[in-house]
């Protein structure tokens, strides 16, 4: 292995070492109480170092969030070379998916971090920036309406805030097959429901 591989290499290690332990703190002792500090000594490393891996705590406490984010926006992307696939089984299929990135450590204490700190579901982007274009766009796709259009947004929005409550405060062993089909069915539930608000006779 070349001495760049396993530079790398360790630096996954240490960046991961610091994410996990501000999680850890934030879920124990509070994210407003806990320092870059506290986080360094319990990732064995000096606040220093914290700071060159994350500038902030918030970027520590969103990292696992914000990975996983990147991947839904991948995995809405291949609505382009695939349009007959629905949003539910793209989400779905991400979902499949997601354990193969996010160990059991990772996800429960990304869990018992946002049952702890309700706050910083508010500090995320899942209903926005680039998510929020992406699904729009699918959304649209599958409505047959513009991507601006209200239904596309309300939607898009109700499909996000049960994602975010699914992915960021369920456990590990809450994602079984069963769990998905219910995530499956609620996304049809919501698009059925907004292409029946599109189609149906408005009262005079």
């Amino acid at each position: 292995m070349s001495e760049t591989s396993l530079r790398e290499r360790s630096k996954a290690r240490r960046r991961r070492a610091i994410q996990l332990a501000g999680m850890h703190l934030f879920a124990k002792q509070g994210y407003e109480a806990t320092t870059l500090s506290d986080i360094g000594s319990e990732a064995d490393v000096a606040p220093r170092t914290v700071s060159l891996y994350f500038a902030t705590k918030l970027d520590i406490a969103q990292s696992s969030a914000s990975d996983a984010t990147e991947r839904l926006i991948s995995a809405l992307k291949r609505h382009q070379s695939r349009p007959g696939t629905s949003m539910a089984e793209l989400v779905v299929g991400w979902l499949s998916e997601e354990p193969h990135y996010v160990d059991a450590e990772e996800w429960d204490l990304r869990a018992g971090m946002y049952r702890a700190n309700p706050s910083l579901l508010n500090t995320g982007s899942w209903e926005g920036g680039a998510l929020g274009a992406v699904s729009g766009q699918v959304l649209a796709s599958e409505l047959e309406v513009p991507a601006s259009h209200l239904a596309v947004r309300l939607s898009g929005g109700a499909i996000a805030g049960m994602l975010m409550h699914y992915t960021l405060l369920a456990r590990h062993s809450d994602q079984t097959p069963e769990s998905l089909g219910v995530v499956h069915g609620l996304i049809q539930g919501i698009i059925g429901g907004a292409r029946h608000a599109l189609t149906a006779p408005r009262s005079t």
